[in-house]
């Protein structure tokens, strides 16, 4: 079991630069998204150019949004956006905040590609502000869901 999905569904403040919002490793120094040349508008997640890790395209400009990591998706919640993606996973992935140690939001049972779902509700409400870092209300929200892609070997191969 991994450490995100015991604490499932539990949202974290994350602050949100620039309209975005990353998952990535901590060796990743310098993520940068990996959007499609032909997009106008950024999709909800791409992954990074490095390969190993996501941006999420939020609403808001600045400021706080909620984050969960599960390992499925919430039928109880009336999520307003999907999307997808996939990334090759061999360590944990962590947010980092204004030079502040980055926390770790998932961590992987094992290494390898994983899909990667999330889903947004209230992207539109704050479109393009900047939030003070003590907003409190229609906070947006974000669920991000791993799941590993095909089999998982051992670790001498078979």
């Amino acid at each position: 079991m991994t450490d995100s999905r015991s604490r499932s569904r539990d949202f974290v403040r994350i602050r949100a630069e620039a309209a975005l919002i990353y998952l990535v490793p901590v060796s990743d120094a310098a993520p940068f998204p990996d959007w499609p040349a032909h997009a106008e508008v950024p999709p909800l997640v791409a992954p990074t150019v490095a390969g190993s890790g996501i941006a999420i395209a939020t609403g808001v400009h600045m400021g706080p949004v909620l984050v969960a990591v599960a390992d499925q998706y919430d039928n109880g919640v009336a999520w307003e956006e999907h999307g997808s993606t996939c990334i090759t996973i061999h360590e944990p992935l962590a947010t980092d905040e204004d030079g502040k140690e980055p926390f770790v939001m998932f961590r992987p049972a094992h290494g390898g590609p994983h899909r990667v779902d999330v889903y947004a509700m209230s992207r539109g409400v704050n479109r393009d502000l900047a939030l003070k870092p003590t907003a409190r209300k229609n906070l947006e929200r974000y669920l991000v869901v791993f799941t590993p892609v095909g089999q998982v070997m051992g670790g001498d191969g078979e």
